[in-house]
């Protein structure tokens, strides 16, 4: 099967889906815009670290990775449909695979390429749908073969969003061998931050509570690893709020590569993801995976990864709240352990991307053979 999948480089969870694809023995070839991102709708660019790693894996691994050009931000999911056309000939693709809906989806609708598969993840479902966002988003949704879904969750709203699609809850998951715990956390309680600096990801509110932590709380730090638009402001925004001392305990890596996540999360104690909407956060089942216990924004998808006293769910825009959670959570060591078995078994359960990228194949497998094409 010659797979082609339309994806973001920069994505970590894309990256690792087209190489396990790849791993199972199919022609995969990348397909990515050739110009920088929107930094409105997406946090890691060209140049940052985490791309230009993820480029270098997915050369290594993949039968070959492709640009797109076009300049313009939004239309050039338009504009590029006679080149995608023309790249999917020339590589004899048996299959496109958008790792996300929104742009991709309809860029593969507009290509005229049959069939065509969709993964949605989350804001490309659950973000502000105008109506010509959200007739488009159903059009492109419903002529998809098969529409892959982020979670339980996600698949239903996706179902109310596009009736006729036929929607699949799958769970891409994580590599649960390489993010496990560590051995080497420290006293201080290091507690960190993977998401990237968008409005929707509400990182900001973490500054806010650890501005209401007092002064004699157990000794930590806060780390966030990833780069976005909001960096500048989040940082001015710690500088403004934090007195000298905690300020110092609060620092922003700005984009870090696989390795030093891996290793930043090995060395971590609590986990924070204060999102105002989500899909099944990679990032979050990275950091059950690594035995950390999350403190959470109380939505949905959160709620379903909340077992026994694994995690704590902190109502949005409450930073009150949240800085009593944390502080909570800092000084139950027992309660943490307790947790860190548990966290790890959800993912081996449910999303080791061992199983279920062998089930993404499986279905693209079928998808291949339904369709007159090889197999």
């Amino acid at each position: 099967m010659r797979l082609a999948i339309l994806m973001a480089i920069g994505s970590p969870w894309s990256a690792e889906t087209a190489l396990r694809l790849a791993g199972l023995g199919e022609e995969v070839h990348i397909i990515d815009f050739a110009a920088a991102v929107d930094r409105r709708d997406s946090y890691i660019g060209i140049g940052d670290a985490t791309y230009e790693s993820n480029l270098a894996r997915l050369r290594s691994g993949c039968a070959g990775v492709h640009f797109l050009s076009a300049s313009h931000p939004t239309l050039r999911y338009f504009l590029a449909a006679p080149q995608l056309a023309s790249l999917l000939k020339e590589i004899g693709a048996d299959v496109l695979l958008t790792l996300y809906g929104g742009g991709f989806a309809s860029l593969a609708l507009t290509s005229g390429f049959r069939p065509y598969a969709c993964y949605v993840v989350g804001t490309d479902v659950l973000g502000e749908q105008n109506g010509a966002k959200m007739w488009l988003n159903r059009r492109s949704l419903t002529a998809a073969a098969v529409v892959f879904a982020n979670g339980q969750y996600l698949a239903e709203r996706t179902g109310k969003l596009a009736p006729g699609a036929r929607v699949v809850p799958l769970l891409l998951g994580i590599d649960a061998h390489a993010f496990a715990p560590g051995a080497n956390r420290s006293d201080t309680i290091e507690i960190i931050c993977s998401r990237g600096f968008l409005p929707v990801y509400n990182n900001e509110a973490l500054i806010k509570a650890v501005a209401l932590l007092p002064d004699n709380a157990r000794d930590f730090r806060v780390t966030f690893t990833s780069p976005g638009p909001q960096l500048p402001d989040a940082r001015a925004l710690a500088d403004s709020l934090l007195g000298s001392s905690k300020r110092e305990r609060v620092r922003f890596l700005g984009g870090v590569d696989r390795s030093t996540l891996i290793d930043l999360l090995r060395r971590s104690h609590i986990y924070v993801s204060v999102s105002r909407s989500d899909g099944t956060s990679t990032a979050l089942l990275e950091a059950l995976a690594c035995g950390l216990f999350p403190v959470l924004s109380d939505i949905p998808q959160h709620r379903e990864w909340l077992v026994s006293d694994n995690a704590v769910l902190s109502p949005l825009d409450d930073d009150r709240t949240l800085a009593e959670s944390l502080l909570e959570v800092m000084g139950n060591d027992t309660r943490r352990e307790r947790a860190a078995s548990v966290n790890r078994k959800l993912v081996m359960d449910r999303a080791d991307i061992t199983h279920t990228s062998a089930q993404l194949h499986a279905h693209l497998k079928r998808l291949c053979r339904s369709s007159g094409r090889a197999a």
